[in-house]
C-alpha cells in the first residue's frame, strides 16, 4: 500500500488536476486509502485544492457537477453541468458489446477501450453537429477506468431541469425513433412499391440512421435474430452480399425488397438505431447534484489518470499508454486472478492466479489497483 500511496503522491506533486468553472461553489469530496471519505469541502483557489491533495494524497477526487450558494451544506442550488457518462458495463448488459477475451471484469482490455473511444466520438459528434455546440462547450475526460465523461458547460444547458436533460439523452440514444419521420417509406412507382429513405449526408438521425443500418447489417445472422430481428428477415438480408454498402449509400429500394414485410423493415430500422446509439447512464445525466471524478485526478480502483482530452483527440487516446502513472521502473506483480491472454496497452498478459509478471511500472500498478494482482513483497 505504501508503494501505491507514494506513486499517487509523486504524480500529484508534479501534476495539477482540472479546476472547473466556479470551483469555489462546488462541493468537493475525497476518498482515502484507509476507507474513509471527506466531503462538504470547498476551496477558494486552485492552489488550495492542490495543497490539500498533496498533503492528504487521496485515493479518489470528486467534485459536484453543480454550483451551490453554500457548497459546504449543499444548499442554494445555482446550476449544473450536463453530465454524460458512458461505461462498458452498460453496453455488455444491453447486449451491444461482447468481449471474447474473457478477462476479469475488474480490468478493461484494449479492444474495449477502442470500442468506448468510438462511442465517445458519437456523443461528441451529436453534441457538436446536432446541437451546434463548439469544443469549448464540452469537457471530455477518460473516466479513469471503464469509460468516458462528457460535461456540457454551455449556459444554455446548465439551467435545464432533469426532465429536459432526459429529453437530450433520449435523443442521443435514439430512443423512440419513428422510421417514417426519418423519411423511410415504401412508395409506388409504376406497378411496384419501392422503399425510399434518407441519404447518408442528411443531418441528424436521418443521416445517422444510414450508418446505423449499415453497422447493424455487419452482424452475423444469429446475432441479428438474438437482438430481435425475425429469422425470415435476417435470412433475406444475410443473402445480400452487398447489404452494408447499399445501406451506406442509402439505396433502400435494393436493400429492402418486397420479400420483407413493411413492419419488419420499420422494426429493423428501429433496432439498428438502438444498436448504433451510445449507451448513456440516465441516472447520472438527470442528477443535478451528482459527484463526478475530477479530470486529471487518479482513479483509485484502476491507478489510471482520468485524463482531460481535447474533443478532437479522443480518436487517438489510449488509456494504458496515455493515462498510466509515470513510473520509470519495471515492477513485478503476482496475479491474484486467472487472466486469459489479453492485450493491455499493447502488452500481452496471461497467467493463472499466483503467476508473477514483469510489467512497466504504470501498467503493473494499474493491475494492482484494479484488484487482479498484488505487488512483489520487495516493494
Amino acid at each position: 500500500m505504501n508503494y501505491i500511496i507514494k506513486a499517487f503522491g509523486d504524480y500529484y506533486r508534479s501534476h495539477t488536476i482540472y479546476i472547473c468553472k466556479d470551483f469555489q461553489k462546488r462541493e468537493w469530496m475525497f476518498e482515502f486509502f484507509d476507507g474513509t471519505m471527506k466531503r462538504y469541502l470547498s476551496f477558494e483557489s486552485g492552489e488550495q485544492v492542490m495543497d490539500y491533495i498533496r498533503k492528504t494524497v487521496p485515493k479518489s477526487v470528486y467534485c459536484s457537477v453543480c454550483a451551490f450558494e453554500q457548497p459546504q451544506t449543499r444548499s442554494g442550488y445555482i446550476y449544473a453541468d450536463l453530465a454524460i457518462d458512458i461505461d462498458i458495463p452498460q453496453y455488455i448488459s444491453k447486449g451491444k458489446y461482447f468481449c471474447s477475451a474473457g478477462h476479469p471484469s475488474e480490468i478493461v482490455c484494449d479492444n474495449e477501450y477502442v470500442f468506448l473511444r468510438s462511442e465517445a466520438e458519437k456523443v461528441i459528434e451529436t453534441m457538436t453537429k446536432d446541437f451546434c455546440l463548439s469544443a469549448k462547450d464540452l469537457v471530455v475526460a477518460f473516466s479513469g477506468k471503464k469509460g468516458y465523461h462528457i460535461l456540457v458547460t454551455s449556459d444554455a444547458y446548465t439551467k435545464l431541469d432533469s426532465r429536459e436533460r432526459k429529453s437530450i439523452i433520449d435523443y442521443i440514444m435514439g430512443e423512440n425513433i419513428i422510421p417514417k419521420q426519418l423519411g423511410y417509406a415504401p412508395v409506388k412507382r409504376g406497378e411496384k412499391w419501392v422503399w425510399t429513405g434518407p441519404k447518408p449526408a442528411a443531418g441528424g438521425w436521418r443521416g445517422r440512421s444510414c450508418k446505423a443500418i449499415s453497422s447493424f447489417l455487419k452482424l452475423p445472422y444469429q446475432q441479428m435474430v438474438k437482438l430481435g430481428v425475425s429469422k425470415c428477415v435476417a435470412y433475406q438480408l444475410s443473402k445480400l452480399a452487398n447489404r452494408e454498402k447499399l445501406a451506406e449509400q442509402g439505396d433502400w429500394g435494393k436493400l429492402f425488397t418486397s420479400k420483407i414485410p413493411t413492419q419488419d423493415v420499420y422494426e429493423l430500422i428501429r433496432l439498428s438505431c438502438w444498436y448504433y446509439a451510445p449507451e448513456i447512464d440516465m441516472g447520472v445525466a438527470k442528477d443535478l447534484k451528482r459527484q463526478l471524478r475530477v479530470p486529471d485526478s487518479i482513479h483509485g480502483k484502476s491507478g489510471l489518470v482520468a485524463k482531460k482530452i481535447n474533443p478532437d483527440d479522443v480518436c487517438d487516446f489510449d488509456p494504458y499508454n496515455d493515462a498510466t502513472l509515470p513510473i520509470k521502473e519495471t515492477v513485478k506483480v503476482k496475479l491474484t486472478k486467472d487472466i486469459p491472454a489479453v492485450s493491455l496497452g499493447g502488452y500481452k498478459i496471461s497467467g493463472r492466479a499466483g503467476a508473477e509478471v514483469d510489467l512497466p511500472g504504470g501498467l503493473g500498478l494499474s493491475l494492482v489497483c484494479s484488484g487482479v494482482a498484488s505487488l512483489s513483497e520487495k516493494l
